[in-house]
């Protein structure tokens, strides 16, 4: 454990929190497709999201579940955090790998979470692909290694995109929040 840090009166008085719920779950596995399989045994479900991280090296399946989320993460190719996962995989196994938290604004998560005394990573701009559908997430988040769980990654998440239309319609989202997803991304392939 790191020394005691005093959190400063002002963090704590925010007038919007700076970290609103837990978002997910993160978990990383050798292999997608079996963890998937293995997965949608338990849950009952398929996944609402299989990706890929071009920049990043890794491919992910996502579980939803009733107010949060399973990422199953597997390396993928060599490019980014591909190698790192390996040697993560390779020296724990699989298992847990971090819990991600949303928040409103990941650049000002960032400083406040310097200000408490943490060491978080510079926020990165964060893209996805639905391998499936084709749809794209984007995201920023800010990483935190160590800290409360010295294994645990903590992602900070702030995501520029809805879920793809295709989670929207399988998890019973409203007409109107479907029609109003697919106007966006109507007029973002119009102004293309």
């Amino acid at each position: 454990m790191g020394k005691a840090v005093p959190i400063p009166r002002r963090s704590l008085a925010s007038s919007v929190p700076m970290l609103t719920h837990l978002d997910h779950v993160i978990v990383a596995v050798r292999e997608l497709a079996p963890a998937t399989r293995t997965m949608a045994r338990l849950l009952g479900r398929a996944p609402s999201w299989k990706g890929e991280h071009p920049a990043l090296g890794t491919e992910n399946a996502l579980f939803r579940l009733s107010n949060t989320y399973v990422e199953l993460l597997a390396p993928a190719g060599e490019a980014g955090l591909a190698a790192w996962l390996r040697e993560r995989l390779a020296r724990e196994g699989e298992g847990l790998l971090g819990l991600a938290f949303r928040t409103p604004d990941a650049d000002r998560c960032h400083r406040e979470l310097r200000d408490r005394g943490l060491e978080p990573g510079a926020p990165q701009d964060g893209l996805g692909r639905d391998v499936e559908s084709g749809a794209w997430r984007r995201w920023r988040s800010v990483l935190l290694l160590g800290g409360v769980a010295p294994i645990v990654l903590a992602a900070v998440i702030a995501f520029a995109l809805p879920e793809s239309v295709r989670y929207l319609v399988v998890s019973g989202k409203s007409a109107e929040r479907i029609r109003a997803a697919l106007r966006r991304i109507s007029s973002a392939v119009g102004n293309t």
